[in-house]
This record gives structure tokens, C-alpha cells and sequence, in this order.
């Protein structure tokens, strides 16, 4: 009460009023300038650019065509535009996210080519970004062939550290790759799968003689699942030095895939609708219900 009869009496005297009116105006609309903020603020900008970073499984190799040398980034898991596939780019611009899109990866690479598609994703500005490699390091003729387990871990280490130093806020996302072990255990009774596999020479250190239970190929089968194994340690430890990396902690590794959703023209890449399960087993990791970044 004093205060406002004090604010009256000064009035009167025609010199401070104005002022006290400009101070009251200026602090209603500082309120609203926070309360904009905050409210803005509390869910910070989602990724405007993606960028795909692999090889055949990520430009959905086969998911269209049986011609092998005919990609189909249309029904890419991470950046494809197929409703049927729901893949990364399609739910987030559902969330509001008005993303440019890169499908950067290249059919038969290996991880020592990472990094060269890192620096491409790096130049467009890419900020968030898929990483699905390694599975050309592991589907080599023989153990002999294999990427060696240190080599490997340092070429991940240097391309995901890449993009860490060139897009400090970028968001990561590395798969861990998917069990061949599981492409012998579906189709090594299917006559034609072992015509195509022998044909190819599909995964060979898997894929040679799939019905053989002589000790020499299960060794090679065992050694080469713990290849793999030693490969996805290697991108999860890569991924852990990086506060914006997020793993996919097993969600591709560990899926036991149907036939459904491998490709009859191979059997060995996805079908769509393996594009779409892959799609949506690693979304939940990367972009958890709770987690809006």
C-alpha cells in the first residue's frame, strides 16, 4: 500500500511518473522475453542436416532389384524417403525436424574408408549421423583375410574422432553389425541359398560349406563369430570417448532376422522389410522416448 501511494505522490509532481510507468513496461516485457526462452530453450533445435555413413546395407543394396549392382537408397534404414520402410529420416521429420538428407555410403567398403566419408559429412554440415561398418571387414575368403582386431579399432577410433572434432554438436549413431552366423542358421538347408553363397563367394568364412559340421569349419565359424564380436567392442569403445556418440548396444548384433527379411536374390542383404526392421530396432536406440536432444 505505501508503495503505491508513494508512486501517486510522486506523480504529482510531474518528473518521475513516466519513468516508473517505462520501468514497469520494460520488466512485463523482460517476463515474456524470458518466459519465451525457457520455454524454447527447454527443448533445444533438432538436427537440420543427416548424413548415412556405410556400405551396401545402408544404400539398401537389393531392396529394389535383383540386379546386384542397382542400390535403392529409397529404402535405406537411415535415410530412405519409403513409407514402407519408416526409416531414421522419415521419423524424425515427423517429430518437425526439415532435414536435408546425405546417403554418403558406397557398396563394398570397409571401415578404412570411414573416415574418407566422415570428411564428406563433415563438409555438408551433417548433424546427426548414422554409421552402420564393418561387415565387409568381417565377410573376407578366410581368417587370414579378416581386418586384424587392432587395425580395425584404430581406423573406427580416427573417423568417429573426426567427425567429433568437425561437428562438435553433431549427434552419432553406430550400429554394431549383424550376425552372418544367423544367414547359416536360416537358409543352410535351402539348396538354392548354397548354390547363390557358392556362386558369390558370399561371406565365405561363414558361408563355405553352411551343412559341414567337420571340427576344421565350426573352428573357422568360431573364430570368425569372435572376430565379429572383438569388431563391435571395438566401435562401442570408440563411440564411449565421444559425449554426443550414442551405441547401439547389441540392437543389430544381437537380432535374430527372419527369413523375411533377408533378400531372395542373395541372402545375404536386407529385403525391405528387413529395412524397415533395422530402421526401427536402432531409432529406440539412438532417439529414446525420454531423450527430445
Amino acid at each position: 500500500m505505501s508503495g503505491a501511494s508513494g508512486r501517486e505522490s510522486i506523480g504529482v509532481r510531474g518528473s518521475v511518473a513516466p519513468m516508473t510507468r517505462i520501468v514497469a513496461l520494460t520488466g512485463a516485457a523482460l517476463g515474456v522475453l524470458v518466459l519465451v526462452l525457457v520455454l524454447t530453450g527447454s527443448r533445444p533445435p533438432g538436427p537440420q542436416v543427416m548424413a548415412a555413413l556405410g556400405d551396401s546395407l545402408t544404400i539398401a543394396l537389393r531392396a529394389c532389384s535383383d540386379d546386384g549392382s542397382v542400390d535403392c537408397r529409397a529404402r535405406s534404414w537411415s535415410t530412405g524417403t519409403s513409407p514402407a520402410v519408416d526409416s531414421h529420416l522419415l521419423r524424425l521429420r515427423r517429430r518437425g525436424q526439415q532435414l536435408a538428407a546425405y546417403n554418403l555410403a558406397v557398396s563394398a567398403r570397409k571401415v578404412e574408408l570411414l573416415d574418407g566419408q566422415v570428411r564428406q559429412a563433415v563438409a555438408r554440415g551433417a548433424d546427426y549421423v548414422t554409421i552402420l561398418m564393418g561387415t565387409n571387414d568381417v565377410c573376407r575368403e578366410d581368417l587370414a583375410r579378416m581386418t586384424p582386431v587392432a587395425t580395425f579399432r584404430n581406423q573406427v577410433s580416427i573417423a568417429i574422432s573426426t567427425l567429433a572434432a568437425g561437428r562438435p554438436r553433431a549427434r552419432i549413431f553406430v550400429a554394431s553389425l549383424p550376425d552372418p552366423e544367423r544367414l547359416r542358421e536360416l537358409f543352410a538347408s535351402d539348396a538354392r541359398a548354397r548354390a547363390v553363397w557358392a556362386r558369390d563367394d558370399t561371406c565365405a568364412v561363414f558361408l563355405r560349406d553352411p551343412l559341414s559340421q567337420r571340427p576344421p569349419d565350426r573352428a573357422r565359424r568360431a573364430l570368425a563369430g569372435g572376430r565379429r564380436a572383438d569388431f563391435d567392442r571395438a566401435l562401442a569403445d570408440a563411440c564411449a570417448m565421444h559425449q554426443r556418440c550414442v551405441f547401439d548396444a547389441g540392437a543389430v548384433s544381437g537380432w535374430d532376422f527372419g527369413r523375411e527379411h533377408i533378400s531372395a536374390a542373395d541372402y545375404f542383404h536386407f529385403s525391405p522389410r528387413g529395412q524397415a526392421e533395422l530402421a526401427a530396432r536402432t531409432f529406440r536406440r539412438a532417439f529414446p522416448a525420454t531423450d527430445r536432444r
